[in-house]
């Protein structure tokens, strides 16, 4: 089966952020949590439309600061 999903291009200003899919992969939790983490400012991000973007130095100094559970 073909994959049919759109492959997402990150805008240039973006390029050194990384996508909630890639934060939650590096800290092995999912997607919604991540997004949670945002919403909450429990770590710092920048919201392009309905996308997140984390530079990957400052979510690592929020986690150590603030935890890194899942913030529930």
């Amino acid at each position: 089966m073909a994959d049919t999903a759109k492959q997402f291009t990150k805008p240039a200003p973006l390029a050194d952020y990384a996508l909630t899919e890639e934060v939650a992969e590096r800290y092995g939790v999912g997607t919604v949590t991540v997004r949670r983490w945002a919403r909450s400012g429990k770590v710092p991000s920048v919201k392009v439309g309905k996308r997140f973007y984390f530079k990957i130095e400052d979510v690592d100094r929020a986690l150590l600061e603030k935890g890194g559970d899942d913030g529930r």
